[in-house]
């Protein structure tokens, strides 16, 4: 019994982690950014500047970004530390910006977003921002 749990336990990792890869984590977005799909969109984060970040809250198909009825918050995490960007909307994204002074050594930027309404889990980014390679 305990082995057929394992195999089970097993196979459904493997599933999640290929969702999660054939959402976007594996490639560059629509601005050549770096996708997640906290709900029923996605989010695409792309570094603009030193401590600057837009962010597009996108459809389920990678599209019609928006900012209409929608909410963002950027936050750094290192260790115990947390950074809040100051985020402002424009007609299709969000332009999120740190203090000039932050270090983006480690940790990760998590993005907290509610697109059109419907609100989203939190996604991660881990830093340095990197595209997760597919294993086939």
């Amino acid at each position: 019994m305990f082995n057929k749990i394992m195999k089970i336990l097993s196979f459904s990792g493997l599933f999640i982690a290929s969702l999660a890869l054939a959402h976007g984590e594996d490639k560059p977005g629509p601005h050549q950014g770096h996708v997640r799909m906290p709900g029923a969109f996605h989010t695409e984060l792309v570094p603009v500047g030193p401590v600057e970040y837009k962010i597009y809250l996108l459809d389920i198909g990678f599209q019609n970004p928006t900012t209409e009825r929608s909410v963002v918050t950027l936050r750094l995490r290192q260790d115990t530390s947390e950074i809040e960007a100051k985020c402002s909307a424009s007609k299709d994204f969000f332009s999120c910006k740190f203090p000039e002074d932050t270090k983006f050594n480690s940790g990760a930027l998590e993005v907290k977003a509610s697109r059109l309404g419907s609100p989203g889990a939190t996604a991660q980014y881990k830093l340095p921002l990197e595209f997760t390679k597919m294993k086939h």
